[in-house]
């Protein structure tokens, strides 16, 4: 019978770069996912124009799409950190490892 309870160092790689390319990813989606929400939502409040008004209007209190603004406004940026923290990470480890002279 096979153990399949180990987790041996090449699996182990294999799932860190496999969550590495999906981390990459959120730097295409937290901007797509930000445009498109502050569009949905800028058609949702009534009076609201996108070439006259600012988009912390859409998360103002008392605004009808205040909550829903500011979930958009944290999932994007906790995007984009994800995004900065995995560059960092890749940029600091590519530091790391250049040859020195």
């Amino acid at each position: 019978m096979r153990d399949t309870t180990r987790i041996y160092a090449f699996q182990f790689k294999d799932k860190v770069n496999c969550m590495r390319r999906e981390m990459y990813t959120l730097g295409i989606v937290a901007p797509v996912f930000f445009a498109l929400s502050v569009i949905i939502l800028g058609a949702i409040k009534p009076e609201y124009s996108h070439i006259y008004h600012t988009m912390s209007e859409l998360g103002e209190i008392g605004a009808v799409t205040a909550q829903p603004a500011a979930i958009v406004f944290i999932v994007s940026g906790l995007m984009i950190i994800g995004f900065g923290y995995i560059v960092q990470m890749a940029v600091s480890y590519t530091h790391l490892t250049l040859p020195t002279n």
